[in-house]
């Protein structure tokens, strides 16, 4: 642990941000040097520098066997790009909540443009093993008072470092995420004012000062740091846990109009996450993350733990040898062949004596080589041209095949023979090399799971307040609806879409795309079509409209209103203007229906009203039988009762009944004490 006596608060934070960093900087520095040589390698440096020395001015060719390979894994997760579902498992969420939760994340994964986030993580998991990218809140551009959620690739991975001792595949098990980048002293004066210090006492840097400052640059940090802290909760009657905190006096009488009441309350711990952007010498910035979850997602490759430590590693790591080897044998024999002599020509010295300046050059693109006959020799002649060692392309073909053993992917799946392009032979073939490379896909699968965790724990905070959503669904349908909105109902009043409660859990789908499922669907609708042609009767519209040609959606509404009475369904027949004209027409006869609950609860409270005038009427008409003084001690007991209703003094209200009770027995008139205890 640090020492933190005599240090400010500020001072404390800093040193810890700085023990934390050089934890984990320790602990991933073998990691890293060779995921960096690994993406050099991927980068086409595959020629190491000591045998670049040794083979100057000598053919170094690379070929790059092993990027068809990364290409391919990254062409299998580009089509089976996993997609976030929603499901509720409490009694406050409900299946039309967990729906408007899925299509809201589908749609902040639109905006944010999130598969670009997906691919670059996956680009270096897959050649490294080792990519990331995070969540952040930004303010809203259309209202400042709001605020949005956004995922964000990260272009450089190796800027965040983990809790070593994390043990879960995104770390969200560990104490603290930290990430910094360096940044000179004119964009530091730019951003957060103050001047860099010329010089610094090393000793109040820590051990590793030269990674956190220099006289020209500073280093900045943002430092997630989680920690314990005692919250009280309190379950409703309906088996609803709110933070007792947050529940406010209107809360409480909203769910006690439903008929709901607090049922226990308990003390617990969470897990509190504290966000800090810090230089060597400042905290620059320091609030509460509104998420359980750290923001910043790892998706790793290959893990193997070795001795107690944890390597990760991607495709290329394995395959580096018989890519280099591929690389030198298919030199060595194009050097070979350049070095091979030209095939001479046999002459004797007679027939070219002549002719030199031609035959000087016999071996270039000559037009035709002039000679003198000689009886004592035939005319010239080449020579057979030597041939060249078959070794050499055997071993380059060797080191080929062992590329697609160390990757996974083989050439069978990527580029299916004519006897093997029959249907089951592809899909057994494309299965099989899938199998070698799965892993990469499932990591993804899972990183993208634990980020729509992430965002389903951050919408009840970000949007928490009445808003108009615009909801993408899983056919990119775009739709708007209002959130957490008030609306009076029969049993009082009741929140509409309410984001901010029940539980949700988050699953992932992995395949192919909405519009490749759309277009087998149409195939197998045109199949089935052939067999059955009376199913066009009732149902050529849906055939029509997955189909992928220009023109569908018009084709699929024309067959639409050819269909018998009560077959379709008459919103889908509407135009946009006609739909909206009903949605308007909707919402107006919903208001109505609100006025008329309003106007009805009214008139009950009316009818309470005059009830309780009457019986006051009844309790004065039997308080003047009695003599002045009980008159008044009567009098006085029911506007005690009345007080102490009004301000739900229960015991006050109680004791004056009693009162009431007593003065009228005491009088003998047996209606009046029915009346005192009705009020």
């Amino acid at each position: 642990m640090p020492k933190t006596e005599g240090l400010t608060e500020d001072q404390r934070i800093i040193r810890q941000a700085m023990d934390d960093y050089d934890l984990a900087f320790t602990a991933e520095s073998k990691n890293r040097i060779d995921m960096v040589d690994d993406l050099k390698f991927a980068a086409l440096d595959q020629w190491p520098d000591d045998v670049k020395r040794a083979r100057k001015n000598r053919p170094m060719l690379t070929l790059d066997h092993l990027g068809q390979a990364i290409r391919k894994v990254m062409g299998g997760i580009r089509q089976n790009m996993p997609s976030i579902k929603v499901d509720p498992i409490d009694d406050g969420a409900d299946k039309e909540t967990a729906t408007i939760l899925e299509d809201l994340t589908r749609q902040i994964e639109q905006s944010s443009n999130a598969r670009n986030a997906y691919l670059t993580a996956a680009k270096f998991q897959v050649k490294m093993g080792y990519g990331v990218w995070r969540v952040v809140t930004v303010d809203n551009q259309d209202d400042i008072f709001t605020q949005d959620i956004k995922i964000v690739p990260v272009k450089n991975p190796f800027t965040w470092y983990f809790d070593p001792d994390a043990i879960n595949p995104q770390k969200d098990d560990g104490r603290f995420v930290i990430g910094s980048v360096t940044m000179s002293e004119a964009r530091y004066k730019q951003e957060f004012g103050g001047e860099v210090p010329v010089s610094v006492d090393r000793q109040g840097l820590g051990e590793s000062y030269e990674r956190w400052y220099a006289p020209d640059s500073v280093r900045i940090t943002e430092y997630f740091v989680k920690s314990k802290k005692k919250k009280s909760v309190t379950q409703l009657s309906n088996g609803v846990v709110l933070d007792s905190d947050s529940i406010t006096e209107e809360d409480i009488a909203g769910y006690q109009a439903q008929g709901i009441s607090p049922a226990k309350t308990r003390e617990v711990k969470v897990d509190v996450i504290t966000y800090y952007k810090l230089s060597a010498f400042k905290v620059l910035d320091k609030k509460e993350w509104p998420s359980k979850y750290f923001p910043i997602i790892p998706v790793y490759g290959e893990e193997e733990n070795i001795e107690g430590e944890t390597e990760y590693r991607g495709i290329v790591r394995a395959a580096k040898d018989p890519q280099r080897m591929y690389n030198y044998w298919n030199s060595a024999a194009a050097e070979a062949v350049a070095l091979q002599p030209v095939a001479p020509w046999v002459v004797t010295a007679n027939q070219v004596k002549n002719y030199s300046e031609f035959w000087d050059n016999a071996n270039t693109n000559q037009p035709y080589l002039p000679y003198e006959p000689d009886g004592t020799a035939p005319a010239p002649q080449r020579t057979a041209p030597p041939t060249m060692q078959t070794g050499l392309l055997q071993q380059a073909q060797t080191s080929a095949v062992d590329i697609e053993q160390a990757t996974g992917v083989f050439e069978a799946a990527q580029q299916p023979t004519t006897e093997n392009r029959s249907g089951r032979a592809v899909i057994a073939l494309q299965q099989e090399a899938d199998l070698g490379t799965s892993q990469f896909g499932d990591n993804l699968a899972s990183s993208i799971e634990h980020t729509g965790k992430v965002i389903i724990d951050l919408i009840p905070t970000i949007i928490d307040t009445q808003r108009v959503l615009r909801l993408r669904g899983e056919d990119d349908a775009v739709r708007f609806i209002e959130v957490n909105k008030a609306i009076l109902t029969p049993d009082g009043q009741k929140i509409q879409h309410d984001l901010t409660r029940g539980k949700y859990d988050v699953r992932v789908g992995v395949g192919p795309s909405f519009r490749t499922r759309r277009i087998e669907a149409a195939n197998s609708m045109v199949e089935l079509a052939r067999v059955f042609p009376q199913i066009l009767n009732v149902a050529g519209d849906l055939v029509a409209k997955n189909l992928d040609w220009p023109g569908a959606d018009e084709m699929a509404k024309r067959l639409k209103k050819l269909l018998p009475p009560g077959v379709a369904d008459e919103d889908e027949e509407l135009e946009p203007e006609e739909l909206q004209a009903k949605q308007a027409a909707q919402q107006q006869q919903q208001a109505m229906q609100q006025k008329a609950i309003e106007l009805e609860m009214r008139e009950k409270e009316v009818t309470i009203e005059n009830k309780q005038a009457d019986t006051a009427v009844k309790q004065s008409t039997a308080v003047k039988n009695f003599s002045e003084i009980e008159q008044n001690d009567v009098e006085n007991a029911v506007q005690t009762a009345e007080l102490a209703a009004a301000a739900g003094n229960g015991p006050l209200l109680n004791a004056a009944l009693a009162d009431i009770a007593r003065l009228l027995q005491n009088g003998g008139n047996p209606s009046l004490t029915a009346g005192a205890q009705q009020v």
